[in-house]
């Protein structure tokens, strides 16, 4: 008797084990995809972010995508599970693509015997520096500029957004 109590202990402690793992993604989110184009041609690499417009007040979450080669972006919620969406509430929406070069070549100048040159160093060569450049008007990355708002609500959601060079 002792071996089948002990047999269905262990069934049971099994089965707690493995049906409480949980989930971590408990947030409820709704599934939000949209297609960004710009001068209405789509554009790849565009950061989309959509920001409660209580986020001041602490309430909300914000949700992230980025554009694929299509202009198409699937919101991401910050405590949510991969591109499955953004929770419900009212939104600003942002959006940057930025571009980002490298200058300078990173060589150290020498001398003609293989010393370093300091008069060299002394202009700067041998730095690397990024140069970082907004590929879209500054207005749409900007919370108080954006003219983009969205409301998410319960089921599937698809927001399209035309954004013009010369707004």
């Amino acid at each position: 008797m002792n071996r089948i109590f002990l047999l269905f202990l262990g069934m049971i402690s099994l089965s707690g084990f493995l049906g409480c793992s949980g989930n971590p993604y408990t947030i409820p989110v709704q599934y939000v995809e949209g297609t960004i184009t710009v001068d209405s041609e789509p554009m790849q690499g565009v950061n989309v972010t959509f920001i409660p417009k209580g986020i001041e007040k602490g309430e909300g979450e914000l949700a992230t995508g980025v554009t694929d080669s299509h202009g198409k972006y699937r919101l991401t919620s910050a405590n949510g599970p991969a591109q499955k969406g953004a929770l419900v509430s009212e939104y600003h929406v942002t959006m940057r693509k930025i571009e980002s070069t490298r200058q300078g070549s990173g060589e150290i100048p020498l001398d003609e015997s293989g010393k370093v040159d300091p008069s060299q160093m002394s202009r700067g060569a041998g730095m690397v520096r990024m140069v970082v450049k907004q590929l879209l008007p500054i207005e749409y990355k900007d919370i108080n500029t954006t003219p983009f708002s969205a409301t998410v609500q319960k089921g599937k959601n698809k927001f399209d957004f035309d954004l013009k060079t010369n707004p």
